[in-house]
């Protein structure tokens, strides 16, 4: 490795602490963030690397740029990294818990200080309050007692750090009203992310168009398996051959996982790394999805699924038709896949997150689902790829100001049968992060277009795979136009 590529990564891993603990190479603080003066030093000094890796390394210098001024501005930052730090401590054992919790208190405490003078972006606030809420109530699921922490108990003082976070971001002032990012910052924002100018508007389009095909699809295959019977009405039965127990949820994801591994067997190469289904914590549920992949790190050679139980009212949400999607979106050859080609490889497993992964992910699921051909399946992948495409269209037309709120909450509405309510919630969740619905669906659509495209030119799917897998997911970074 190039000793400049050495450098990137050291400064990358030492600034944020939650990519260190996500490239599986532990906890070791928060880090003070990038100074801009040490940003461009090693900006000027790229061409140092080999050619095969500028350009990656160019794009994590400048993530590791806008996220550390995001942080210095911005406490939400540092409430988001505070829970995803202690989440992954949850998985990854005592030693690493223990580190996080004595790094809490200053984190939070930082941001707060550092945000005193300056008004803070409703959004931000509320994003803010409830990542700091939930890592609070991951303590208390710990047992946090408040009336501990004049004792110096970690827990305590963990949880009394939240609890000030929290009262901290109601003394702060409120900025005015928030506009759009506008299309051209929105546009150079894909751009870095992905490596491809893309144009907003005709992303926001092309989501538009998927999306009521992929309805049309899910409508067309309801018809299929229940003449007559509305399309939710088939969702809902579909949801009912659920498992009912703990031990009958973990075998039918081994089911599914053995299943949907066997059905594309030959169109993708194997993992590296084997992959294990194991039921979540208890003290994390409510914090993670239904399913998450966590991949190998140093201590745990395996990936692993993890399945939140949610039994009863939930049940259905484990529909065994379900299961298939979801292990090959987290499984093979989903994430586990992506993650085991990348393994070793620093820089690629730091790219990866989290849209090349998400879209990577994406891609496999309606692949997997199409070798399986069950029209149960077929059915979920194409209501869930409605809803992919929805939370894109109203990503690019949020942030880039391409269409009125009231357009993009239909939308919403419309592919993920919310009422206005939830359907604000997502629109909310949308507005603090960019890219997190556009980026992952348009990232699967390439694939999907590269895989077509070798194939009829005379490639294997496998070897089509195999190309993608080693370019970590990414398309082949291009110029932008002037």
């Amino acid at each position: 490795m190039a000793e400049i590529e050495q450098e990137i990564l050291r400064l990358y891993l030492s600034a944020f602490g939650v990519e260190r603990q996500e490239a599986g190479q532990g906890f070791e603080g928060f880090g003070e963030g990038p100074m801009p003066e040490e940003i461009e030093r090693l900006q000027q000094r790229l061409g140092e690397a080999p050619a095969a890796r500028r350009a990656l390394l160019s794009r994590l210098l400048w993530r590791a740029e806008r996220r550390g001024a995001q942080r210095a501005v911005d406490p939400s930052v540092a409430a988001g990294e505070a829970l995803g730090a202690m989440v992954l401590a949850e998985l990854h054992g005592d030693a690493e818990r223990a580190a996080v919790l004595q790094s809490v208190p200053a984190h939070l405490g930082a941001a707060i200080s550092g945000a005193q003078g300056r008004p803070l972006r409703g959004v931000a606030r509320s994003f803010a309050a409830q990542a700091a809420s939930l890592a609070a109530g991951l303590l208390l699921a710990r047992d946090a007692n408040p009336e501990r922490a004049e004792e110096g108990d970690p827990l305590a003082l963990g949880f009394m750090a939240c609890e000030h976070f929290v009262r901290g971001l109601d003394a702060l002032g409120e900025a005015p009203l928030e506009q759009p990012m506008g299309a051209h910052p929105y546009a150079d924002f894909l751009y870095a992310e992905s490596g491809v100018p893309l144009l907003p508007k005709e992303v926001a389009e092309a989501a538009m168009t998927a999306m009521q095909a992929e309805l049309r699809e899910a409508r067309r295959i309801a018809r299929q398996i229940a003449p007559g019977e509305d399309l939710f009405e088939v969702v809902e039965g579909i949801g009912e051959d659920a498992p009912e127990n703990e031990a009958e949820l973990l075998d039918v994801y081994r089911a599914a996982r053995d299943g949907v591994a066997a059905a594309v067997a030959g169109d993708f190469p194997a993992a590296q790394a084997a992959l294990e289904i194991s039921l979540a914590p208890a003290q994390l549920h409510g914090l993670l999805p239904l399913t998450a992949y966590l991949p190998p790190s140093q201590s745990d050679p395996a990936g692993t699924v993890l399945l939140s139980q949610a039994l009863g009212p939930m049940q259905s949400a484990h529909a065994r038709a379900r299961t298939y999607l979801a292990m090959a979106h987290d499984g093979i050859p989903g994430s586990h896949l992506l993650f085991s080609a990348a393994k070793g490889d620093t820089l690629r497993r730091l790219l990866l997150s989290p849209f090349a992964a998400q879209g990577w992910a994406l891609y496999a699921a309606r692949y997997a689902a199409e070798r399986l051909g069950s029209e149960k399946i077929l059915l979920i992948a194409a209501l869930d790829a409605a809803q992919r495409a929805a939370r894109a269209f109203a990503d690019a037309a949020l942030h880039a100001g391409i269409a009125p709120r009231a357009q993009i909450l239909a939308a919403l509405s419309d592919a993920l049968s919310l009422p206005e309510a939830l359907a604000e919630a997502e629109l909310h969740a949308l507005s603090h992060q960019p890219g997190s619905g556009a980026l992952p669906w348009w990232l699967a659509v390439d694939i999907g277009e590269r895989v077509r495209r070798d194939v009829e030119g005379g490639s294997t799917a496998r070897a089509a795979h195999e190309a993608i897998l080693a370019g970590g997911a990414l398309p082949p970074v291009q110029e932008a136009s002037a």
